[in-house]
């Protein structure tokens, strides 16, 4: 009798076991404290962010999630929408997921859910509240770096100033991750008028194809801003748009914006490409208006097959699209310094843009009120390589229909096939550093070619040059120099211009001692001449 008593026990524990084993299968192993779940809102939308703990469940897609949300009144809560949990490339510890087109100043609930085996089962429920505010306040770097990249297309207003600290920040680095939305960092008295701007400040910025505070703007409008103490040092950087403020632009709209001290230290790797500027890399189809640069420094240590350099921007392409404006009212102050030392194999030719505002224009629409101020800006070549090289005081290379008014360059030039000395003394002119190629200097267009609208009422001013040609050595003065035109196009306003270019060149003298009479205010207000 106790042997069957003994049995029927074994039977019966045997039987637990299996139900708890079922039990266990049918379970999906998630538990609430293994989930944390952060929302941020602004007037019209509210983001969920999840992150989960490790699960196999989750990993082989066994275990699904899903959110509701509901708009709660006074009275009762009314059920509105639902949005699924989607996990971005594999990865299955971090979900985020958005509420759109909801009510402002409304509070809403989010309920998470999991479904596995079949039966839904409730994790999680938070409340949070729409503003009625029109745009998210930042307040802070964590703000900064988690709100404008996980709201994309979002209005933002600055709130204080933000200092990184010197950290390395990489934001916006390419065009799935582009910035597209608004931010004002204008400073406003009670009765809404601007009084000041905030600033972001001390940062590095780090190595990426996109390089900026802003790597990449996309249909962006970014105003009311001041930006300090940007730093970038690379010893091999492949092709990318470089700038301190923003790297590539493109259908963008920024207004009323300082960019000061900015140290760009640059190495290209080989056959890279690069649009480098401390405000703007590369600026497509874009308007800058009231922004201004001050306390640049821009150094090439290496530089390779194609290169746009400017003080303000590297390259501007596209046609204007607001009122037909690339930039009004801009200027920048700084100096370029660029070696080049390209020497890979092959028939490869260098082309080298330096300008004291862009490197390169190829754009349809109008500079006006601008200037370039440049203690220095040198073009050293010391290899034996075929180049094409432009250097203007304002432009380096104009290829584009594009319309320069009223704006002024102050500019030292200097152009070398030589090797550059570590104290920007005398350069060696030893015959080991020759180099074939064509060179194009100008107090304040290097070279114009193509279709161009024109220059009218724009300077450069005691502008001093000097070079020293490629295949001869000869150094000189550039003012007025008659020179082999299949080595080197000097002039004192511009070097070289095709016969329809120059043909809307208005006037030919613009070199001048004195400012002119028709240079706006403003512009001489902050050159500090009288």
């Amino acid at each position: 009798m106790k042997k069957i008593k003994k049995l029927f026990v074994a039977i019966a524990l045997c039987f637990i076991m299996v139900f708890i084993a079922s039990c266990n299968k049918k379970s999906s192993g998630i538990k609430a404290s293994d989930i944390d779940m952060e929302i941020t809102t602004t007037r019209d939308k509210a983001t969920v962010k999840l992150t989960l703990a490790d699960n196999d469940n989750v990993k082989k897609e066994k275990a699904t999630f899903y959110i509701n949300c509901y708009t709660v009144n006074s009275d009762s809560e009314d059920y509105r929408t639902k949005q699924d949990v989607s996990f971005v490339n594999s990865v299955y510890t971090s979900a985020t997921v958005n509420f759109t087109s909801l009510a402002a100043n409304q509070e809403y609930k989010f309920v998470l859910y999991v479904t596995f085996n079949g039966k839904d089962s409730k994790l999680l429920e938070k409340n949070a509240s729409t503003s009625d505010e029109v745009s998210t306040t930042i307040s802070s770097k964590e703000d900064f770096e988690n709100n404008l990249t996980n709201d994309l297309d979002g209005e933002f207003k600055l709130t204080s100033d933000i200092d990184f600290g010197n950290e390395k920040i990489g934001l916006f680095t390419s065009e799935a991750k582009a910035f597209q939305g608004k931010l004002d960092g204008g400073i406003y008295d009670e009765a809404g008028k601007l009084i000041g701007c905030h600033k972001i400040s001390n940062f590095q910025l780090t190595s990426n194809a996109f390089i900026g505070l802003f790597g990449y703007l996309k249909g962006a409008t970014i105003k009311n801003l001041i930006i300090e103490n940007v730093k970038a040092d690379y010893s091999t950087r492949s092709s990318a748009s470089i700038g301190g403020f923003i790297g590539y632009a493109v259908g963008s709209y920024i207004e009323n914006v300082e960019v000061n001290n900015v140290s760009l230290s640059i190495a290209a790797s080989s056959t890279a490409e690069h649009n480098t500027g401390a405000v703007v890399g590369l600026s497509e189809r874009s308007t800058f208006k009231n922004v201004y640069a001050k306390d640049v420094e821009i150094n090439y240590t290496s530089a390779k097959i194609k290169m746009n350099i400017g003080g303000f921007a590297g390259e501007m392409i596209g046609d204007a699209l607001t009122e037909g404006i690339t930039a009004k009212s801009c200027g920048v102050e700084g100096n370029i310094k660029l070696v080049s030392d390209y020497t890979s194999s092959g028939t490869n030719k260098e082309f080298i843009n330096i300008g004291g505002f862009v490197g390169s224009l190829s754009a349809k629409g109008v500079i006006d009120d601008c200037y370039a101020k440049a203690e220095a800006i040198y073009g050293v070549n010391n290899q034996k390589r075929t180049f094409d090289l432009s250097i203007g005081g304002f432009v380096g290379t104009n290829k584009s229909n594009m319309y320069i008014k009223n704006s002024l360059a102050i500019a030292v030039i200097n152009a070398y096939a030589g090797l550059l000395p570590e104290d920007d003394t005398t350069p060696d002119y030893s015959t080991e550093y020759l180099a074939s190629g064509v060179a194009y200097i100008g107090g304040f267009i290097g070279k114009a070619n193509g279709v161009f609208r024109g220059i009218e009422g724009s300077y450069c001013k005691e502008s001093g040059m000097s070079y020293i040609t490629a295949n001869d050595l000869r150094k000189e003065t550039v003012d007025d120099v008659e020179t082999d035109k299949e080595v080197l196009y000097a002039g004192s306003f511009y070097g070289y211009a095709d016969s329809k270019s120059e043909t809307y060149i208005i006037d030919s003298d613009y070199i001048t001692t004195e400012v002119p009479e028709n240079l706006s205010e403003r512009l001489k207000e902050l050159l500090q001449v009288k």
